[in-house]
């Protein structure tokens, strides 16, 4: 190959290169609150979010996001399925329901509510009703997340 078709093609691979990284960048990040997405609802759905919330599973049923800060907000939660997958949340995924044994055997479910403090992004779905085995849920949406920065653990009182 001649020196000045292969500069050329050195030019033209170096010129595309940014390109090609813009085409792959993720959608800006809103940092919010439940409280927030409930409010802005419609306007916010389809964005990518990140929160802090109160996230409550009994690893059976479903989950949800709650903050103290408007504790009549209800938000259900679902998980990414692609590709590829955050650590953060594999990590999560893999601790949160990790206790299965006793779902046999305990009498009272509703000990079997876990709860955790989650730091997590994603994307925000706007769902004012939601219908769940012929029951209308007000749940204020869905978060999607595809992302955990940090969880721990919150334990419940005996009671």
């Amino acid at each position: 190959m001649n020196t000045v078709a292969t500069r050329g093609l050195v030019i033209a691979i170096i010129s595309a290169v940014p390109y090609a990284a813009v085409a792959h960048q993720s959608p800006p990040e809103v940092t919010t609150s439940i409280c927030e997405l409930a409010r802005r609802g419609q306007e916010m759905s389809g964005k990518r979010v990140r929160v802090k919330v109160v996230f409550d599973t009994d690893c059976r049923h479903g989950s949800v996001a709650v903050d103290p800060q408007c504790p009549t907000v209800v938000m259900s939660v679902s998980y990414s399925h692609k590709e590829p997958k955050d650590k953060g949340l594999a990590d999560f995924n893999r601790v949160v329901c990790a206790l299965p044994s006793d779902w046999a055997t305990n009498p009272r479910p509703s000990e079997l509510i876990r709860e955790y403090s989650l730091e997590a992004s994603g994307e925000f779905v706007w769902r004012p009703r939601e219908v769940r085995h012929l029951i209308i849920v007000e749940r204020q949406g869905l978060l999607v997340i595809d992302k955990v920065w940090q969880f721990k653990r919150i334990p419940r009182l005996p009671g």
